[in-house]
């Protein structure tokens, strides 16, 4: 009976150590849970490192352009960048200006002339200035055939030009002639056909200097007509041989037409030229040329005219010098 009660006492006295052991070791597990925690962090860290150094290094931005240009070649889209579109190179001349001196020559001579007192009239040689201007718009902008169809224009005015009458009477005289329209030009190889189809005028006036002087030799005229010509420039070598002929149906005939001369007069024109152009630089040439201008006019006289004039030749020759510039195709402007 004291041996158990003996027992119990030490069981009951051992309790509270046993419990101190518990308690010290659960503190002990306490205190080395940071250390694992710690390992396992380190381990984390390390593994993180080794990640990293299996990443390539990233390309080293000097080298990118020596990539970039050997992609170009292949895909342009690769490089960011788009090939530049090739600037327009234009391959046809654009505009012609020409500008010189003409001499001119007139010979007006009636035909079946049954009234007589109708004298001829003679001009031997006036002095003229002349422009000329040839402008093809399309080929500022095409090679194509837009670049081909143009306009034309040409102006010439005499100076000083003076007609003796009867008495030693002096009438000034002028000549003026103009023309504008289309022009379409086809090349051969090293020469040129061209294609006109334009409106003009020609007057040859002979005036009174003073209301008292006598009438004139000659009535004045004024054609209005249409003209459609063909013009070529053939090359042969450095010259070029210029020539053209033209078609000129007359809508009016202007003084010789009314009442106190030949009233119902109508006439027909045609023109010709030929000369020589000579180039003196990439863009200028000396032009040397003759020219025709040639109306013959009836004036379909009543049937009642008891001494009828049948018509007239009207004649005028141009000896003409001018220097023709051009702008447009490649090379230097002059």
């Amino acid at each position: 009976m004291k041996g158990a009660t003996a027992l119990c006492l030490a069981l009951l006295c051992g309790a509270p150590s046993l419990a101190r052991a518990q308690l010290d070791e659960e503190e002990s597990l306490d205190d080395e849970s940071p250390s694992l925690d710690e390992a396992g962090l380190e381990q984390e860290a390390t593994t993180e490192q080794a990640v990293d150094d299996e990443v390539p290094p990233e390309p080293d931005p000097r080298d990118e352009p020596a990539a970039v240009a050997v992609r170009a070649p292949l895909d342009p889209e690769l490089s960011g960048e788009r090939a530049p579109e090739p600037a327009f190179a234009p391959a046809h001349d654009a505009l012609h200006l020409t500008a010189g001196l003409r001499l001119l020559n007139r010979a007006f001579d009636y035909r079946d002339d049954q009234r007589g007192g109708l004298y001829p009239y003679d001009l031997l040689v006036g002095p003229a200035l002349f422009l000329a201007v040839e402008w093809y718009p399309g080929a500022h902008a095409t090679n194509g055939l837009l670049a081909h169809f143009g306009v034309a224009g040409e102006i010439s005015q005499s100076i000083l030009i003076v007609s003796d009458g009867e008495g030693d009477v002096r009438y000034p005289t002028s000549e003026t002639e103009w023309l504008a329209g289309l022009r379409f030009r086809h090349a051969l190889g090293a020469s040129l056909l061209t294609f006109d189809l334009a409106y003009g005028g020609h007057a040859y006036a002979v005036e009174r200097d003073h209301p008292r002087d006598p009438s004139p030799p000659v009535p004045s005229v004024s054609y209005a007509f249409v003209r459609v010509g063909l013009g070529a420039r053939i090359g042969l070598g450095p010259l070029t041989i210029v020539g053209g002929a033209g078609w000129r149906p007359v809508l009016s005939a202007g003084e010789i037409d009314e009442t106190q001369h030949f009233p119902g007069t109508t006439a027909q024109g045609l023109d010709a030229s030929l000369g020589l152009a000579v180039p003196i630089s990439h863009r200028l040439e000396i032009v040397a040329a003759a020219d025709l201008r040639l109306y013959v006019l009836d004036f379909n006289p009543p049937a009642s005219e008891p001494a009828p004039v049948g018509g007239a030749l009207d004649r005028h020759l141009r000896a003409t010098v001018g220097v023709r510039w051009t702008m447009g195709g490649a090379g230097p402007v002059w």
